[in-house]
């Protein structure tokens, strides 16, 4: 039992004792002072809570018609009373009602906790979905997802304001771009200088991000000292939205949560899910397995990707990973094997693979979790040899490939081109091309 003393505003909370996961659904009584009828919450129970925010990836719900090949495996996995999702309405592409062989199927009531059901996971985000059954199989407990992303949304969209005063990286990010367009004028025409530099104009940091309250003031503020066990990220389509970096303003957006949270790294870890790029094992230039699946939504190979070049993260998918060198406790999806459309099909492979994540790093599970990690290099005549990290029981080859794709080559002039390579040792890739007889540099799975 215990009790709180409401604010002049009627705000109250208190913080009950930890207690032991139980699948067993009891009762929470409140009651007032103020009144003689008590309020209940019938059907409680004890276990893992996991919060998941960003924009559509994140937010998009099972029923949505892209995912229709993982209807069936996802109602199945569905039929679980040990999940409980916790959904508000996003995207308006989200907002609809679906059907399952015809039959109308009533979306759960907003903003309430809904028991996991067959029909109720149509309307729950598909990857939070498959990773809270992931993590419910694995760890015996009840799992709990609260789904607080919407579509088509900037990083910049979340942040609380004054969240960029802080961090040194800003100044230094402003400058970088200052340097940056300025040679770029320069390049274009000798002597010339931009009308305006970012940085021209005294900037208030404590008034960064302009386009501050939508996202974290409705969706994440309101939930500032609920438990919860950790953050899923899945954004980037829409960049920043602010006059900073795509990696400063992550690493901005974490370090204010758990500030507003009042934790430390490693009590509020993060698990970020990298933007693809639609290389590796699939090879540069052939289209994904997915396309046959959805015709409508098929962007075929990176090089025609509407965001190749422009976006922040598309053609740079490694940005993540520069957040997680800033930042502790945080820990990257790896996802470039995975397809790499604007709302990638294969849902259950990025749920999956952010579960098994927090099983390792969070709950100390002793399993693969993540891709092998460069070690180091060496040149021998016309090949290069690189070693690798974190193998597991041995590098192969994943799917029906026959052959290593994915690997490019240069020598010192760094003209790439699509390299052999094949798996020598354990943890060793050998790569050569006869159009670079004397190899300086090998890139993987990433544009030259």
């Amino acid at each position: 039992k215990k009790s709180a003393t409401a604010d002049k505003d009627g705000n109250w909370m208190v913080t009950l004792d930890p207690m032991e996961a139980s699948a067993e659904g009891r009762t929470l009584t409140i009651t007032s002072g103020l009144s003689p009828h008590p309020s209940s919450l019938q059907d409680v129970l004890v276990g893992e809570v996991w919060l998941g925010s960003g924009q559509s990836n994140m937010d998009s719900l099972l029923g949505w018609k892209p995912y229709e090949a993982l209807v069936s495996k996802g109602r199945e996995i569905g039929d679980n009373p040990l999940i409980r999702y916790y959904g508000m309405p996003g995207y308006r592409y989200f907002r609809q009602s679906y059907q399952i062989d015809g039959r109308p199927v009533p979306p759960p009531e907003d903003r309430t906790w809904t028991v996991l059901t067959p029909d109720t996971a149509l309307y729950s985000s598909a990857v939070l979905l498959f990773f809270a059954a992931r993590l419910q199989e694995e760890l015996g407990v009840p799992v709990a997802v609260l789904n607080r992303a919407v579509g088509a949304t900037s990083a910049g969209y979340w942040l609380p304001a004054g969240a960029l005063a802080d961090d040194p990286n800003c100044q230094a990010d402003i400058e970088r771009r200052r340097t940056a367009l300025q040679h770029r004028a320069r390049f274009r025409s000798p002597g010339a200088t931009p009308a305006k530099l970012p940085g021209d104009d005294v900037i208030d940091w404590a008034t960064q991000p302009q386009r501050d309250a939508g996202g974290y003031a409705a969706r994440i503020a309101p939930l500032v000292g609920f438990a919860v066990r950790g953050m899923c990220w899945d954004q980037g389509e829409y960049g920043s939205g602010t006059i900073v970096s795509p990696v400063t303003t992550l690493a901005c957006l974490i370090r204010s949560w758990r500030k507003a949270w009042d934790v430390e790294p490693a009590e509020w870890p993060v698990l970020v899910v990298q933007k693809p790029q639609g290389y590796g094992w699939r090879g540069s230039f052939e289209p994904l397995p997915f396309a046959a699946h959805r015709p409508y939504l098929d962007l075929g190979p990176y090089q025609k990707h509407p965001w190749a070049g422009s976006g922040p993260y598309h053609g740079d998918g490694w940005n993540y990973y520069k957040v997680a060198q800033r930042v502790d406790d945080v820990a990257i999806v790896n996802s470039m094997d995975l397809d790499h459309s604007g709302h990638p099909v294969d849902k259950d492979a990025y749920g999956y693979r952010m579960a098994d994540l927090a099983l390792a790093r969070v709950y100390g599970r002793k399993a693969p979790h993540q891709s092998p990690r460069f070690l180091s290099a060496e040149t021998k005549a016309d090949r290069i040899r690189i070693r690798f990290t974190g193998i597991g029981e041995g590098l192969r080859i994943l799917g029906d490939a026959e052959r290593l794709r994915g690997f490019r080559i240069a020598g010192s002039d760094r003209v790439f081109f699509d390299a052999e390579a094949e798996i020598v040792a354990d943890d060793t890739v050998e790569v050569h091309s006869s159009e670079a007889p004397q190899p300086k540099v090998v890139l993987y799975a990433r544009p030259c």
